[in-house]
């Protein structure tokens, strides 16, 4: 017999926020449904996930990480970012790079006058 999960505990905070929370485990939906009868319930992950604002995996059987995004009509997750740094835009006429030295992050307009 299953107790009470942290991702059950999770779904229990959400749902006292005022979320409309499903869950879905391959093992333990009768336990859960005892434990937490205010939260809905599915047994179906890609129904449990239909036509959510937002998905939690707060699991690590094997079956839910397989999921393809497409057949659940999820988004798909996000491309990895580059770790290539931008290249940084040209300074204007005169003006010294950031981080270069005697450079400012002031514009000069804004400068105290100097010389006092």
């Amino acid at each position: 017999m299953y107790t009470n999960t942290p991702a059950l505990a999770v779904a229990q905070t959400l749902h006292n926020l005022g979320a409309t929370v499903t869950v879905t485990d391959p093992k333990a939906l009768d336990n859960a449904r005892k434990l937490h009868p205010e939260l809905d319930y599915v047994g179906d992950p890609i129904a449990a996930v239909a036509e959510a604002d937002l998905v939690l995996h707060l699991t690590d059987w094997h079956q839910f990480s397989t999921i393809d995004p497409q057949e659940a009509s999820l988004p798909a997750p996000p491309a990895p970012r580059s770790s290539t740094p931008a290249a940084p835009s040209a300074p204007a006429s005169g003006a010294r790079p950031a981080g270069s030295p005697g450079a400012s992050a002031v514009p000069e307009s804004r400068r105290p006058p100097t010389g006092l």
